[in-house]
């Protein structure tokens, strides 16, 4: 009796997801269903061996299939189940060889503005195998701060980018106490870049 009361729960639910597409709901209370006419089979009969309970699932499995077949509506018609597709496995991507730049030297001008003036800051980008393996300023400031400033950034961003492809290089805020020159200088990485 309480199979049957299960079975049916399954039913429903199996009905209920494909007919009105609420999975979320009714996926659980099938798989509980499921569970435990599967707990059931095996605690019914206390003298079944291993072989029998396995030859019980799979009639129950084959009862379940059958059962679920499409029944007729209530105004005599026959309906349609739905059928679910499994989900689309998407085609593995081609490994596209990465774009570098020519080794050799890349001069390339920023702008900011300092409490003094406008600034240009020119970077030389050394590049060697598609990484960057040195940057340089070659412009002065003719503000003396600004050119301080410039100089501790010069010697801070050595660190960070130093070693590494343009990729793998982003935009940066504040590098050895300066804040404005960071500006300019993402400006010509940004030019840089532009040249991949």
């Amino acid at each position: 009796m309480l199979r049957n009361l299960i079975l049916s729960v399954y039913i429903y639910c199996i009905r209920f997801t494909l007919k009105k597409e609420r999975i979320i709901v009714a996926l659980p209370v099938s798989f509980l269903a499921i569970f435990l006419l599967v707990f059931l089979n095996g605690c019914g009969a206390s003298t079944t061996n291993v072989a029998d309970h396995g030859t019980k699932t799979q009639q129950t499995a084959v009862q379940t299939q059958q059962t679920a077949q499409p029944d007729e509506a209530e105004d005599g018609t026959e309906e349609e189940e739905a059928i679910v597709a499994p989900a689309p496995v998407p085609a593995p991507v081609p490994e596209v060889a990465a774009i570098v730049l020519a080794d050799g030297v890349y001069n390339e001008t920023g702008t900011y503005q300092s409490p003094a003036q406008t600034e240009n800051v020119e970077f030389a980008f050394t590049i060697k195998d598609g990484k960057v393996v040195n940057v340089e300023r070659v412009s002065t400031s003719t503000v003396k701060t600004s050119n301080m400033f410039q100089g501790l950034f010069t010697t801070g961003i050595q660190q960070e980018i130093v070693g590494k492809k343009l990729s793998e290089i982003g935009t940066f805020d504040r590098v050895n106490g300066s804040s404005l020159t960071s500006k300019g200088f993402n400006m010509a990485l940004a030019k840089l870049k532009a040249k991949v």
